[in-house]
C-alpha cells in the first residue's frame, strides 16, 4: 500500500497507463485512441485499424515481447531461437541450426538446410526454417533454425537474412533475380532454373 493508503488518507484517481493508455473505470478496459485494449487477457478487443500491417495476429498488444524490443513501435528486429524448447527435436545426426549459402528462394534454402541438417522433410511437418538476422554478403552464408512454425509465425513481423539479403543487392527473394545472385556469387546448389536466362 501507498504511504497515503496507509495515513487514511484519500488519493486521486490515475487513470493513465502504460503506453498512454486511458483506463476507463467503468469498463476496466484501457483506452488506446483507435480501440480498447483488456488487460485481463492482453489483448485488444478489436482488430488492429491497419489490418495484416500489424501482424497476423490483430489482437495482439505485441508480438514476441523476447524478440521484440521496440518502445515506439516502428523497427522490425531479428528473431534468434537459440536455445528455444520450439527448436525440432533432433536424433543422432541430425541437427536445427545450420549454416547455408543463401540461394535465392526460401524453398531453395529450406532444400539445402533439410540436407545440412541430416533431416528430412517429412519428418519435420509442423515446422519451418528460419532465416537468422547474420547473412553475410561475402560469402551468402546464413543461419537456418528449424522452428515450430506456429512459434515462427507469432514472431511476424522481423527481419532476418532474407531482408538482408534483399538490401544489399536491391532485388526481391524469390525472384529469378535473387537466384541469378546467388548463381553469380557462386552460392547456387544444383541447376539454375529455366525461368532465369
Amino acid at each position: 500500500e501507498s504511504w497515503a493508503l496507509r495515513q487514511g488518507k484519500p488519493t486521486i484517481n490515475q487513470p493513465l497507463r502504460y503506453a498512454g493508455q486511458y483506463a476507463d473505470s467503468e469498463t476496466g478496459l484501457h483506452y488506446n485512441l483507435f480501440r480498447y485494449y483488456d488487460p485481463g487477457v492482453g489483448r485488444f478487443t478489436t482488430q488492429d485499424p491497419i489490418g495484416l500491417n500489424g501482424g497476423l495476429n490483430l489482437y495482439q498488444y505485441a508480438p514476441n515481447p523476447l524478440g521484440w524490443i521496440d518502445p515506439m513501435g516502428l523497427t522490425l528486429t531479428g528473431v534468434d531461437f537459440a536455445g528455444s524448447p520450439d527448436l525440432f527435436p533432433v536424433k543422432d545426426g541430425q541437427r536445427n541450426i545450420v549454416q547455408i549459402m543463401m540461394q535465392g528462394s526460401r524453398g531453395r534454402d529450406f532444400t539445402v538446410a533439410y540436407k545440412t541438417a541430416g533431416i528430412k522433410k517429412s519428418d519435420a511437418a509442423s515446422y519451418t526454417w528460419h532465416h537468422v538476422d547474420d547473412f553475410d554478403p561475402e560469402t551468402g552464408k546464413t543461419t537456418m533454425q528449424l522452428v515450430k512454425t506456429q512459434t515462427h509465425v507469432e514472431s511476424f513481423p522481423h527481419r532476418g537474412s532474407v531482408s538482408q539479403f534483399e538490401q544489399h543487392f536491391g532485388v526481391k527473394y524469390e525472384t529469378p533475380e535473387a537466384i541469378k545472385v546467388s548463381h553469380s556469387k557462386g552460392w547456387l546448389k544444383g541447376r539454375l532454373p529455366k525461368t532465369c536466362p
